[in-house]
């Protein structure tokens, strides 16, 4: 059976529960306010929140997109997930502390194959400010995915290198 078809009952629970998740209060996806620029990443966030897609990159509609909801929805998935499968093992992290380190102790700490069920990703795009981290998350989505996590990501559009470039590689994977 294929991931995405996979219903709430069948996503495999993990033995230790996710803690210090930073989770916004109020962000969640019956707080969402949904409006023409977002109610299709509203719907696919629905969907992340209740079952397997993999992966799951929700865009902006313009280069410098801010306020329409990406953090919003990806705070809801990690809530939502950890509603529906007590001990799902997640690791929500903005994009600067993965490049900076803050709060896992060094910069570019990537996850440990098994360690994840669920890798949530905010602000993508700043990691083309380092090319070789770039590169390494990438390889840690693709492996990770292959391995059956699951990764949620934010990015100010479609149109950003970062996108472009993890389109190609999960393309040559899926």
């Amino acid at each position: 059976m294929d991931n995405h078809d996979r219903t709430r009952a069948e996503i495999p629970r993990s033995p230790a529960p996710s803690t210090n998740l930073g989770l916004k209060p109020g962000f969640s996806l019956e707080n969402f306010v949904i409006g023409d620029s977002n109610c299709f990443a509203y719907t696919l966030a629905t969907l992340a929140g209740n079952y397997n897609i993999n992966p799951l990159l929700i865009c902006g509609d313009t280069p410098r997109a801010c306020g329409q909801g990406k953090t919003h929805l990806l705070h809801a998935i990690a809530r939502r997930r950890l509603e529906m499968v007590p001990g799902h093992r997640l690791r929500l992290q903005h994009a600067e502390e993965f490049l900076t380190g803050s709060g896992y102790g060094q910069p570019g700490k990537l996850p440990k194959i098994g360690a994840l069920d669920l890798w949530l990703i905010d602000d993508l795009g700043l990691l083309s400010r380092d090319p070789a981290q770039a590169a390494a998350v990438i390889k840690a989505i693709e492996t990770l995915t292959q391995h059956g996590a699951m990764l949620v990501a934010t990015i100010q559009s479609p149109e950003h290198p970062v996108a472009q470039e993890l389109a190609e590689h999960m393309e040559t994977i899926g």
